[in-house]
């Protein structure tokens, strides 16, 4: 919410201050002297700012929950890249409007009071909420039932946060399992009596839930008695790579534990940005699809497209479109070729494919015959980034369940193999790259490769 006010009311005062007094502005509008438009144009531009914080917010905060304050330092942080977004939206929406409004100046000290107000704002509620959770109304108190290394870990999460204002009494445990100086309250079966004779807001379980059940949801029953909330750790079965988070389909709550990004909000802008940028570039490549389709026809009379069965998302067989780089009986050949094989593991590759034709070599140099792909990526069988789709005869040669992890996302024209060797990759390390990029997925990350990618096809990177 402050993020919003700040927004808006940077973009306010730089309107007073930069371009024309609010108060001449709506007397103007009044008088008839400033049109209805101009108007609607000035609150599209606010508008569209506002949507694009909105998105930022969600983007940094949305798994978030009410324990959670971020600190000065990375509120501030954050809204560098907030604040940046909002003023690059509102400098777009500008240059798309019929009649220029704002001086280009404008959008500089918006980011300079945009990051003024922000600093003030966020060291001011930072000290008044350290104000207003010491008061003693205003504390929290709540119990460990658990007194493993984990309890203590969280315990100590809070007292080392004490604007947040929750304050720990102390464990209930059979035993103390930490090993620590830890203030033990009593066995899990006082738990009735400590809650009857002690303030407790919340109560949390780090209990195991194998040898505990019976304990624990005696701990629920009480705590549903008293109306106190009870929260359990997430991380019980602690996964090697797997991200854990909270869901709810319906009236159906679980715990989800997933190491590829989670269908969000953010897995819809990558997928609108897929549709957006496969549209516009199948538009502005038509021209030079129409002349490869035409040289490939007129070389040999064969097909056009290459087509072939790829295993997409989640494991998904569709079939990738290419332009026709082999000559016509290519499969056929391979089996006669396959000694020559440079690539280890299941994957086919020759840098001098004999099947290869001179022009199609050209088109690979500079992966030209990759274009029809912009088809899938519209379709939705493909994104723009994403691993490498892997061919249907290449899958089946897997020896290793971790290779299969990359199927996890869907399948793009370009990745980090893309930008870090190509071909020259080994097989192992391929995977281990889509790997790096499933996990350290971001939108900007995506924004970050395709960018890279531009000057590697244009070097002739291919093979």
């Amino acid at each position: 919410m402050f993020c919003h006010i700040v927004v808006a009311g940077s973009f306010l005062l730089c309107f007073h201050y930069t371009v024309v007094s609010l108060d001449t502005y709506i007397a103007n509008m009044e008088s008839g002297h400033t049109h209805l438009e101009e108007l609607v144009r000035l609150e599209s531009i606010l508008v569209g700012m506002l949507i694009a914080n909105k998105v930022f917010v969600n983007y940094f905060y949305s798994n978030q929950h009410q324990f959670y304050l971020p600190t000065p330092k990375v509120q501030i942080g954050n809204f560098f890249i907030i604040a940046l977004g909002d003023v690059c939206v509102a400098y777009i929406l500008q240059n798309m409007l019929t009649v220029v409004i704002l001086p280009r100046f404008f959008f500089i000290w918006q980011y300079g009071i945009a990051l003024l107000l922000n600093f003030v704002v966020t060291y001011g509620v930072y000290y008044f909420f350290i104000i207003v959770n010491s008061l003693p109304g205003n504390k929290r108190t709540f119990i460990m039932i658990g007194s493993n290394r984990r309890a203590v870990k969280f315990a100590r999460f809070f007292e080392s946060n004490s604007i947040l204002g929750f304050y720990n009494l102390g464990y209930l445990d059979n035993d103390n399992y930490s090993g620590e100086d830890i203030k033990i309250l009593g066995k899990l079966k006082n738990y009735s009596d400590v809650v009857r004779s002690n303030v407790v807001d919340v109560v949390v379980v780090v209990l195991p839930i194998r040898s505990c059940y019976d304990d624990i949801m005696e701990i629920i029953s009480i705590s549903e008695r008293h109306g106190i909330s009870v929260h359990y750790l997430v991380n019980i079965f602690e996964p090697k790579f797997s991200h854990i988070t909270s869901s709810k389909i319906g009236a159906l709550a679980s715990i989800v534990m997933h190491t590829a990004p989670l269908e969000d909000w953010r897995i819809l802008i990558k997928r609108f940005f897929d549709i957006v940028f496969s549209a516009i570039v199948i538009i502005l490549m038509l021209p030079i699809m129409v002349i490869v389709a035409v040289a490939i026809k007129i070389g040999d009379n064969g097909k056009i497209l290459f087509t072939q069965q790829r295993v997409g998302y989640n494991k998904r067989i569709f079939k990738v479109y290419k332009f026709r780089t082999m000559c016509k009986d290519a499969d056929k050949i391979q089996g006669q070729i396959s000694q020559l094989n440079e690539m280890d593991g299941p994957v086919f590759k020759i840098k001098n494919d004999p099947r290869i034709s001179p022009f199609g070599r050209f088109l690979r140099r500079y992966s030209l015959d990759e274009l029809p792909q912009l088809f899938n990526v519209l379709k939705g069988d493909m994104s723009v980034v994403g691993p490498r789709p892997m061919a249907l005869r290449d899958y089946k040669g897997f020896s290793e369940d971790w290779h299969r992890r990359r199927f996890s996302m869907r399948p793009g024209l370009t990745c980090y193999w893309q930008v870090r060797g190509r071909n020259a990759l080994p097989f192992e390390t391929w995977m281990r790259l889509d790997m790096e990029y499933i996990d350290n997925w971001n939108l900007f990350e995506d924004l970050k490769i395709i960018l890279l990618t531009i000057p590697e096809v244009l070097r002739g990177g291919g093979m």
